[in-house]
């Protein structure tokens, strides 16, 4: 019986080798195709209605240099509308205007006027990359080496 077993073994071992050859070139004969998608991420899209959390800016360069910030935020989101309900304390960066989305990617865009004397990027406004789950929102831009990250929750 064992001497069978050895004998088939031996058999398909010398079909794969003889079928292989060291001058032979393997090329497609398709060319490959990457799947892409252009929805949000997990599926979802920005339920409308009020979100509420932080926003955290690590501010290194930029020449604000103000290190980490952690400031209590609120918006509205409404029909691709978005606005500041509870304005930041410490910096001048309510924001009101429109979003789209595309893939994982969160346009926003500011429709409100600003003074000069902070870094801008802490106003939300711009291309950020976003993630919803369930009632959870959140946003993250990176500019040089600082990262804005809004986490935000679904009230």
């Amino acid at each position: 019986m064992n001497l069978l077993k050895y004998s088939i073994l031996i058999a398909l071992l010398g079909i794969m080798v003889s079928g292989c050859s060291k001058d032979a070139t393997h090329k497609a004969k398709t060319p490959a195709t990457i799947a892409t998608y252009n929805g949000p991420l997990n599926g979802g899209t920005i339920a409308d209605g009020t979100y509420s959390g932080l926003l955290l800016a690590d501010e290194k360069d930029g020449g604000f240099n103000t290190g980490p910030i952690t400031r209590s935020v609120s918006y509205s989101f409404n029909n691709a509308n978005y606005n500041t309900v509870t304005a930041p304390t410490g910096f001048t960066a309510a924001s009101k205007g429109i979003y789209t989305l595309s893939g994982n990617k969160i346009a926003l865009t500011d429709s409100l006027v600003h003074t000069a004397n902070f870094d801008w990027n802490l106003i939300l406004s711009g291309s950020y990359s976003y993630n919803v789950n369930a009632d959870s929102l959140i946003i993250t831009k990176t500019s040089g080496t600082n990262t804005y990250t809004y986490k935000l929750k679904r009230q």
